[in-house]
């Protein structure tokens, strides 16, 4: 993870779940893959930039003319950013019809944090479906089988899944995606979720093939069940805490283990990455900016917040610093820098609370290194931090 070059999940490998299939793990945010056929190679997503997914071609010794279709799982910008590499004047564009519609929208969000993609290119290419998948459909191509399965998916509503019934392989994009969506941005589908892992119960396919490396390894088919039922048993839970008039705070304290787990121990990891985002998706998705604590009636400014609080703290840049102090050793390290940023704001030359607040970053990062990336990134960012790849 660096400023120019970006975040991944793992080092670049290129993983071979059958012959003829080649998943390009590490070259980029997002997994891509390469299914040879007898008709030249279908490719599945292209990654974040041209030069990354040219640098996976490369390794695999492939060029563009190879390339006779691309299958786009969502329209998200690390799945399609490195079309350009992949697109030749005879490539047919494969989606879901949803595809176009969602591209534009994404074409319209702006990432806040840099550390998601580093300073690559994306391209500015069109991508131009040749083909819209509104249902169900089987495709065969150079003797190969594709069927191809329009979902609502747990992230964004374009999603469309690849089975290759000769393998039982998946490929299932981001549909179990536990942040339910980027999390600055609104979208994802906690019912869409849980109507996608129904149906990949009912179609029983051998292995699940995830857009990115650590899905493939811990979303398995062997988790399927046992996280539909307990995050269907969370999702009333949910609902019943909006009516209770619950804050978000006080669902996430309230969750527990659901009992199914006890029967499908391999969905217990799976949970616990996606229970509190879940949550956090459908709350806010059935509640308004109004909160039953008070936050959102009236709305305050980081500055008029900091100021109200150097009152309390009798002007003095020592009182948010030992509170702040006290927070990091109770093991808080979210609280701390609650009181750090204002501090700063009402004391910008302090460079204890400075100080404080690298560490308070980093102890989040080390909180979530192995749970939540995409904390883990957004933490390090705003710390400055860099680390080069894991040997």
């Amino acid at each position: 993870m660096t400023a120019a070059d970006g975040f991944r999940f793992t080092p670049p490998a290129i993983v071979q779940p059958e012959p003829g299939v080649r998943v390009a793990q590490g070259y980029d945010f997002c997994d891509f893959a390469f299914i040879t056929t007898g008709d030249g190679v279908v490719a599945i997503d292209a990654g974040t930039t041209r030069e990354r997914v040219q640098a996976a071609l490369d390794e695999l010794g492939l060029t563009a003319a190879e390339i006779s279709h691309v299958i786009f799982t969502h329209a998200h910008w690390d799945h399609v950013g490195g079309a350009a590499a992949l697109l030749g004047p005879a490539t047919e564009v494969i989606t879901q019809s949803g595809f176009p519609a969602e591209l534009d929208r994404q074409r319209g969000n702006t990432l806040p944090f840099g550390y998601f993609t580093g300073h690559g290119t994306t391209t500015a290419q069109p991508i131009v479906p040749g083909r819209l998948i509104a249902e169900p459909a089987t495709m065969t191509i150079g003797g190969t089988e594709f069927v191809l399965f329009p979902t609502p998916g747990g992230e964004t509503p374009d999603a469309l899944m690849v089975l290759l019934p000769a393998s039982g392989l998946l490929f299932t994009g981001d549909v179990m995606m536990p942040y339910l969506g980027a999390p600055f941005f609104a979208e994802g589908s906690p019912g869409g979720l849980l109507e996608t892992l129904r149906f990949i119960g009912e179609l029983q396919p051998r292995t699940l093939i995830h857009g990115h490396a650590p899905l493939t390894e811990l979303f398995t088919v062997d988790a399927v069940a046992g996280l539909e039922a307990a995050l269907t048993q969370l999702h009333r839970e949910v609902l019943d805490g909006i009516r209770g008039g619950l804050t978000l705070p006080a669902i996430l304290q309230a969750s527990q283990l659901p009992g199914v787990l006890r029967d499908h121990p391999s969905a217990v990891g799976p949970y616990l990455a996606i229970r509190d985002t879940f949550a956090a998706r459908l709350y806010h998705q059935r509640t308004g900016y109004w909160q039953p604590d008070g936050q959102g009636i009236d709305p305050v400014t980081g500055a008029a917040r900091a100021a109200a609080l150097d009152l309390l703290a009798g002007g003095r840049e020592e009182a948010f610093a030992a509170a702040a102090g006290t927070l990091l050793g109770q093991g808080d390290p979210a609280l701390a820098l609650e009181v750090i940023n204002p501090g700063l704001l009402a004391h910008p030359a302090s460079a204890t609370l400075a100080a404080l607040r690298q560490t308070a970053l980093h102890r989040l990062m080390e909180r979530h290194q192995q749970s939540n990336p995409f904390k883990f990134l957004i933490y390090a960012e705003l710390a400055g931090a860099e680390l080069g790849p894991a040997q």
